[in-house]
């Protein structure tokens, strides 16, 4: 599985924004013992949106197997790119 050439710079901004998200919530709540709970929910945040951004923009190999009797659709059910054709 690899993933859609119009999702790559999504993904790629989105996980160095969350990188630095994380890691300057965590340094800034080291010292203060009553918001360790925050970065831990953050970073589950996070991670549920990354989660979900790589989701959307996957392109799993399939196998198909042909049948005179079945319609194979080239659709996949994703909208990728929006263009005039």
């Amino acid at each position: 599985m690899y993933f859609h050439k119009e999702g790559r710079t999504t993904i790629a901004t989105t996980t160095i924004i969350s990188a630095i998200l994380i890691f300057t919530i965590f340094f800034l709540t080291y010292k203060f013992e009553w918001l360790a709970c925050i970065p831990y929910a953050v970073t589950g945040f996070i991670a549920v949106k990354m989660f979900l951004i790589l989701y959307f923009f996957r392109m799993p190999k399939r196998e198909f197997t042909y049948n005179d009797r079945q319609i194979i659709s080239p659709c996949d059910g994703k909208i990728c790119i929006i263009q005039e054709v």
